[in-house]
């Protein structure tokens, strides 16, 4: 059968957009497949990389539901268990530990805080305090901390470290240190943090940087409060009080 030529050009044209229009579409799958299979691969040896310090450089790799402590540059999706969660053979600076569950401490470093100063904290200078520059960076510096336990933190003597942040509830036997706590955190004798986002309890000693929320203990502590303290002696940027004292702007 003969068809008209500009039928025949007609259909020669739409044939060869169909086949430019298949060609864009397989090039993009297999482009697409390639990077799926990297990621997969990744994923395979259990290794995520961490965003927060240094992206490029660290990677954490990942542990579930049982794992040991200390364990550096490991995320542990589960139940973390040791004497204490500080990597004392590890002292750099972008090494990570982080903890999506439960972490048990059977002793912490915590047993040797009441052999430091009660302001591990505090600078000696006084004056420093006087500029509100000075506080926002020392409470934006404890936002990124080498140890962060997201769940709940269990430890006999106390968890220790200016370098350790809890999102959640943290239990100490003695003594608590830490850069930073969102959520509860309670402590026998000395509770001692540089922000905390919740509430603070300490039997004894009770001090922060900065608290956003309520402080309780025998003598509460913070440079810059924005909520209550409830103790014997209260001290905050505003006054100095026995039983109750607040600041809210």
């Amino acid at each position: 059968m003969n068809y008209p030529s500009n039928l025949y050009t007609a259909i020669k044209v739409k044939m060869k957009r169909y086949l430019i229009i298949i060609f864009l579409i397989l090039t993009s799958a297999c482009a697409f497949g390639q990077t799926g299979a990297n990621v997969s691969s990744n994923q395979s040896n259990n290794y995520i990389p961490l965003k927060e310090i240094e992206p490029d450089l660290i990677l954490l790799q990942n542990r579930l539901f049982f794992w040991y402590l200390p364990s550096s540059n490991t995320r542990i999706d589960g139940i973390a268990g040791g004497l204490i969660i500080n990597d004392l053979k590890n002292s750099s600076p972008v090494s990570k530990t982080i903890v999506n569950g439960i972490s048990i401490e059977l002793i912490g470093l915590g047993i040797i805080l009441p052999l430091t100063s009660s302001h591990p904290l505090y600078k000696k200078d006084e004056s420093f305090y006087q500029n509100i520059k000075n506080v926002d960076s020392l409470v934006n510096s404890y936002r990124l901390a080498k140890y962060c336990i997201n769940g709940i933190s269990l430890s006999s003597a106390g968890i220790a470290g200016l370098d350790v942040k809890i999102n959640g509830l943290n239990l100490s036997g003695l003594n608590t240190l830490a850069a930073m706590t969102n959520g509860l955190s309670a402590s026998i004798l000395i509770n001692i943090n540089g922000v905390v986002n919740g509430i603070s309890i300490g039997g004894l000693i009770n001090n922060t940087i900065q608290t956003k929320g309520l402080q309780i203990g025998m003598f509460n502590k913070t440079k810059r409060l924005r909520g209550i303290q409830i103790g014997l002696w209260n001290v905050n940027e505003k006054r100095k009080l026995p039983i109750i004292n607040w600041n809210f702007k």
